[in-house]
């Protein structure tokens, strides 16, 4: 999702294409990356080839970047956060 919203999708749109996505994967027993790129431009025309780059557990957690989201940099900030503010 965050993938998208970086390409200029509204979030709600963004959010929505990617549950179809994995709806369509698991009606045919496959994961994202197996899908081609016609196939992920099928559900929205932002989709590049770099998509598969951001596929997969840590290229996922690690794409997480907004404000208060579980990317790895935003915990940890907000870890540091609390620890301060807990002293």
């Amino acid at each position: 999702m965050e993938y998208l919203i970086r390409q200029g999708v509204p979030m709600r749109t963004a959010h929505e294409t990617v549950g179809r996505l994995v709806a369509e994967c698991e009606r045919r027993g496959c994961r994202l990356v197996e899908l081609t790129l016609d196939e992920f431009r099928g559900h929205c025309a932002a989709i590049g080839e770099d998509v598969y780059g951001v596929l997969g557990t840590r290229n996922a957690v690690a794409a997480l970047s907004s404000y208060g989201s579980g990317g790895r940099q935003q915990v940890e900030d907000q870890v540091a956060r609390w620890r301060e503010r807990l002293k």
